[in-house]
């Protein structure tokens, strides 16, 4: 969670750590926002193949989010996946979900540990935002601040995938001057 926040405060994205701030409850782990888009944020993690629970977890917790004390509207959700954590990175799938029943029913993006690897490598800051809130950053605020939208899903690959970004690459920040 923490390497998480830290990327995504390089993007420019405003984040709270939810443990922190309200304390150890059962929700999302990240509140982020950009401009006038927000979202939860759950980071999880898998050995192998992620379960499809982990999205629905998400779904619940955006779901409930309304009802907790003091929480500031969200546009949606978005889980940040580091699967197949057992394997090196660059033998690790691209697509953590791969059932088409499953992608086709989703409303609020998948990325993974790697994909936000690439864009911290790559500097790539405009394309990580366009992938955790993607339409949200087009939506107009609501008269209802309480409300939680619904957006599409977010297009797969917006960042990348493993072998787009190229396999052969090794863990390494690019220098600048």
């Amino acid at each position: 969670v923490d390497a998480v926040a830290s990327v995504l405060r390089l993007a420019g994205i405003d984040v709270v750590d939810l443990d922190k701030s309200l304390g150890d409850m059962i929700n999302a782990d990240l509140r982020c926002s950009f401009e006038r888009a927000s979202r939860l944020v759950e980071v999880k993690s898998a050995g192998g193949a992620p379960t499809e629970r982990l999205y629905n977890d998400l779904v619940r917790h955006v779901t409930e989010w309304p009802t907790v004390p003091g929480a500031e509207a969200v546009d949606g959700g978005a889980l940040i996946l580091n699967h197949e954590h057992k394997k090196e990175p660059l033998d690790r799938s691209g697509d953590p979900y791969t059932r088409r029943e499953f992608l086709a029913a989703q409303t609020h993006p998948v990325l993974t540990t790697l994909q936000l690897f690439s864009a911290w490598r790559d500097s790539d800051w405009v394309g990580l935002r366009a992938a955790l809130f993607g339409d949200a950053l087009l939506v107009p605020p609501t008269e209802d601040s309480t409300a939680t939208r619904s957006l599409p899903p977010v297009e797969a690959g917006v960042l990348g995938s493993p072998t787009e970004t190229g396999r052969g690459r090794r863990f390494r920040r690019r220098q600048t001057e």
